[in-house]
């Protein structure tokens, strides 16, 4: 079966991703759109749900700083929803759900699991924590990648 994507970034398209190859049905992505933000998102929502007549599409955004799922379903959809548009929200962001694996992330970034927090959907700005996690990473080329450059 195919499936299109529609993600706000590099960090959404890789959980997506995943949590596909771990899913027990034969998907194949044909292609992915987004990596410019929720606004895009919800910009070309109604334009997505037209194109699921043809292939499902999966959309995930983050819930960012909507009080709940209802508010910003209620904000972002006007249309019906075809049955082959996915939507999913993660609250309040997906980079919330890679700290959930606190042991995996500390090894992946380099820092001690006890640097991570236990209870990532308390976090104000969980992209903006890992962000300050690969700072402190003792792997350089985790610092190089992550952690964005200043004006040079």
């Amino acid at each position: 079966m195919y499936i299109n994507l529609v993600v706000e970034d590099d960090v959404h398209s890789n959980i997506l991703k995943k949590v596909l190859h771990y899913c027990d049905l034969e998907l194949e992505i044909v292609h992915s759109f987004g990596f410019k933000g929720n606004a895009y998102i919800k910009k070309n929502l109604p334009a997505f749900n037209q194109a699921a007549r043809i292939n499902p599409y999966l959309v995930l955004t983050d819930l960012d700083r909507y009080e709940c799922p209802p508010l910003l379903l209620k904000d972002w959809i006007h249309f019906k929803v075809h049955s082959n548009l996915i939507f999913r929200i993660a609250v309040r962001e997906a980079e919330a759900w890679l700290i959930a694996d606190r042991k995996n992330l500390a090894f992946f970034l380099g820092v001690s699991e006890a640097r991570i927090e236990r209870n990532p959907e308390e976090i104000a700005n969980p992209k903006e924590y890992l962000v300050n996690l690969a700072k402190r990473s003792r792997k350089r080329h985790i610092r190089e990648d992550i952690v964005p450059r200043g004006p040079q």
